[in-house]
């Protein structure tokens, strides 16, 4: 499911959304992400929320970082840490892949993209 809200400001939030893995919700939003970026030349910062099992760090050729959402979560970074440029001029935030940090509560998620905006 891709679900499009619209603030006051213009901003965009464009969920790539399924309850059943393996279905390309990380390419999908890659894609779009890059695509509007490149393209479009929109402002565009795409975010890893699966905090257990990310990707989208690996699609976009980025394979470690020392930053990432869950230590967003976790509070022990701030937003514009963990941010990282893509070539097509988008922006990311990885989720990590390492095996210690995936244990984050992710309602502190929707205060992060509202800060985005």
């Amino acid at each position: 499911m891709i679900n499009v809200s619209t603030n006051t400001f213009g901003a965009r939030v464009i969920g790539v959304l399924s309850g059943k893995g393996g279905v390309g919700k990380t390419t999908t939003a890659t894609n779009i992400g890059c695509a509007l970026a490149y393209n479009y030349r929109e402002d565009v910062i795409i975010i890893d929320a699966n905090t257990t099992s990310a990707g989208l760090g690996v699609h976009l050729g980025k394979y470690s970082y020392k930053i990432s959402l869950n230590d967003v979560l976790k509070g022990r970074a701030y937003v514009s840490q963990a941010l990282y440029a893509h070539p097509s001029g988008a922006r990311f935030i990885p989720a990590t892949t390492h095996i210690n940090n995936i244990n984050v509560d992710p309602s502190g998620l929707k205060k992060l993209v509202k800060e985005l905006r």
